[in-house]
């Protein structure tokens, strides 16, 4: 539950590395003016290097001024810490702290990306500076709570082009906790020695032998995942310290970070960081977030609804997983800008619809960056949402009406929780790893985890389906239970504890459907005897009888199948990267094949349960093809396995756009429409609920709408204009 029952609705405010320092004039009216917007908080940036310009010498003047207009204007103010800029006397005093890659390049931190926190020495000296700020701002009024790490990663934006694409950190303190991880993971060096023996191995008589990879080795490949999965571990316990620091300081203090992106888009690949692990790092840390720039001017072209929301549930599950509520820690206002490349403009409907579709999806709280343009390096001019000069814009005032209507019900918005989902889609970091180390080999780009899991996730959110992501740690703790069904859109690296437990899942009725070669190696890089490995051919039915690249294929549909009730006889589907021919085993049935005849999608029954396993990879080929055959297979295994969307859309076209969704809270419900497409359309929607009267409420246009019970179904209409959101609470 949030502190206080508070929503922060925040604009970023303050000077800081890109923003000048105004005068106080300046500051009373820009406070005044986001008060006035409809905002109820500021956040605010605090620099390291800024505030303790010499050891132990503190200069808080700029947040103390934050705090006072803040407090004068009825905001709450939220501090964003910047240990990355450390102060030149911390680089003098500590040298050997610099950050170090593989081939033992060191990095110079001019102001950023600092030094590397593992280093005793900066570790305390950055401790204390923490408590000092903590200490300093816990008993102001306005105050309310913390960001502490801004998108977490090894290394932050230092850009050496000489080192591009170098791993870190490889300084003595680091490798001296990465031993000690190996020594918790594997207990002795004859356990190191026997798990580093695949391929031409390691034989360590000492731990102080013991050095992390530095480069790829053909056949030899624990030592390269022992090294990234200590890297994710790593940042966890970064974020564990600074959350732990602020917090015993202020303890009545919220307490958040967020990541860049959602690790679903790039995986948690050289010192990038793992939302599972970071949101359950500390009791300390009470919210995990990320950064949402949907029109950033690094995309090749502005992200789309899916794209969006699969990161938004991906970063949401992760949170939950964790027992932690989840917000936007830096949300796109204007238009992006970096370096020469400048994106698309921002629109107030933008703004609209990509605030709703987040609230419905329970989002705890929502930071607009930034209130002024950014003034100064690579991202000057961007970002802002007022213009340079201090003016408002249209997005402003836009942005800003939403603002009030969701601190008008933040009690409800609060409470309330998303439908729980009965399908999960399984992130499988072992898999992105996989792929990493051997793009980085071989370069080839074909291969996408990120394209087969949004694949995926774009067929179940063009049927309104509530989905949640699911770590692959999480299958072996059990989390399957909460579930009917399971995609495994790109698993072909996997534990083996896991896939006893996806085995349990289907033998106790549970529904699992994957793609090619699953199962494929374990987290050795080992492969079992059989393909699907590990025990999962007797589950799936099936094995690889051969395999060969494709880098895109045709597979049809020869037999009819109650899994596949939207397509028929004949009906093509999409594969690409494989054709993995099957051979089906008892209880398995051939219901697909290839162009040249051999079995492609074998359906199986196992314990009370059932399979599917699709010799191709038809999740990344619907996000690259879109052919429509592969999201009708996706969608009709909901059928098959009896999962209904909680709010079916009627009385639009086939190809428009429009979703709803579900938030729930004691006695109420909040529903939420948004018309995603470019024509006007009258939706009809009907929404599962028990018979009983009820009230509809529409809480934008603050009327009462009419609604109707008919037949396990409370049926509401409306008329929704391009990029328009509906927003009802039901009672």
């Amino acid at each position: 539950m949030m502190k206080n029952k508070f929503f922060p609705i925040s604009v970023w405010y303050s000077s800081g590395e890109a923003t000048p320092l105004f005068s106080r004039n300046i500051w009373e009216r820009d406070i005044a003016n986001i008060k006035k917007l409809g905002f109820n908080a500021v956040r605010g940036w605090v620099s390291w290097a800024h505030t303790e310009p010499e050891p132990g010498k503190f200069i808080f003047d700029d947040v103390d001024l934050l705090m006072d207009l803040a407090e004068k204007n009825g905001l709450r103010v939220i501090l964003q810490i910047y240990l990355e800029a450390a102060p030149d006397w911390v680089v003098h005093h500590y040298p050997d702290a610099k950050f170090t890659t593989e081939s033992d390049h060191t990095i110079y931190p001019q102001a950023s990306p600092g030094l590397c926190p593992d280093h005793p020495g900066v570790k305390e000296v950055a401790t204390r500076w923490m408590v000092a700020l903590a200490s300093h701002v816990k008993d102001k009024p306005a105050f309310y709570g913390w960001d502490v790490w801004s998108e977490p990663h090894t290394i932050q934006w230092a850009m050496p082009q000489h080192l591009y694409g170098s791993m870190f950190c490889y300084c003595r303190y680091t490798v001296l906790k990465f031993r000690e991880w190996l020594k918790r993971k594997y207990g002795t060096i004859e356990n190191l020695n026997k798990a580093w023996r695949i391929g031409f191995g390691r034989t360590f008589t000492d731990w102080e032998m013991v050095e992390p990879p530095r480069y790829n080795v053909l056949h030899y490949a624990c030592d390269f995942y022992d090294w990234n999965l200590f890297l994710m571990d790593r940042l966890a316990e970064i974020l564990r310290w600074k959350a732990e620091t602020v917090k015993k300081v202020a303890p009545e203090s919220y307490v958040t970070s967020h990541a860049a992106s959602s690790c679903i888009y790039s995986g948690p690949i050289y010192g990038s960081p793992d939302d599972w692990r970071m949101a359950r790092c500390s009791k300390a840390l009470d919210a995990w977030g990320t950064s949402y720039y949907p029109k950033h001017s690094g995309l090749i072209k502005p992200m789309d609804p899916a794209e969006r929301m699969a990161g938004i549930d991906a970063i949401r599950s992760a949170s939950s997983a964790a027992g932690k509520t989840f917000w936007i820690g830096e949300f796109q206002c204007g238009p992006g800008v970096s370096g020469l490349r400048v994106g698309d403009p921002v629109t107030p409907d933008d703004m609209q619809v990509w605030i709703w579709s987040i609230i419905a999806r329970g989002a705890k709280g929502l930071n607009f960056y930034h209130y002024y343009p950014m003034f100064i390096g690579t991202e000057s001019t961007g970002f802002g949402i007022v213009n340079l000069d201090g003016s408002v814009t249209e997005r402003a005032v836009a942005t800003g009406e939403t603002a009030r209507k969701i601190n008008e019900y933040s009690d409800l918005f609060v409470e309330a929780e998303p439908v729980k989902a009965e399908v999960a889609i399984l992130y499988n970091e072992l898999s992105y790893l996989k792929v990493s180390r051997y793009i980085r080999r071989n370069r080839s780009p074909l291969i996408s985890p990120r394209d087969s899991i949004i694949g995926v996730y774009r067929a179940l959110f063009e049927r309104n389906i509530p989905v949640d992501f699911i770590h692959l740690e999480d299958v072996i703790q059990g989390i399957l239970r909460k579930y009917k069904l399971l995609y495994m859109p790109f698993s072909i690296m996997i534990y083996p504890e896991a896939c006893k437990k996806i085995a349990e899942f289907v033998k106790n009725g549970g529904i699992v459907i994957s793609e090619a070669r699953t199962g494929w190696n374990d987290e050795t890089e080992r492969a079992d005897k059989v393909i699907p490995g590990f025990g999962l051919s007797e589950v799936f039915c099936c094995k690889e009888r051969l395999i060969r690249e494709q880098e895109k294929t045709e597979i049809r549909i020869i037999k009819a199948s109650i899994s596949t009730p939207l397509l028929s006889l004949g009906d093509r589907l999409t594969g690409m990267v494989y054709e993995e021919a099957l051979d089906a085993l008892p209880g398995g049935e051939v219901i697909a094949e290839f162009p040249d005849g051999s079995p492609a999608i074998v359906v199986g029954s196992y314990g009370r349960g059932k399979t599917v396993f699709i010799g191709s990879f038809l999740g990344m080929a619907y996000e690259r093809y879109r052919n429509a055959n592969n999201g009708l297979l996706l969608k009709g295994f909901l059928k098959w396995a009896g999962i209904q969307a909680p709010v079916e859309i009627a009385d639009i076209p086939e190809e428009q756009l429009v979703e709803s969704r579900v938030l729930e809270g004691k006695g109420f419900k909040v529903l939420i429409t948004i018309n995603y497409g470019e024509r006007e359309v009258t939706p009809t929607l009907k929404l599962r609920v028990p018979a009983r009267e009820y009230q509809t409420y529409d809480m934008i246009a603050e009327k009462k709408v009419p609604c109707e019970y008919k037949d396990g179904f409370l049926i509401l209409t409306t008329t929704l204009k391009p990029s328009g959101v509906w927003v009802v609470k039901i009672t």
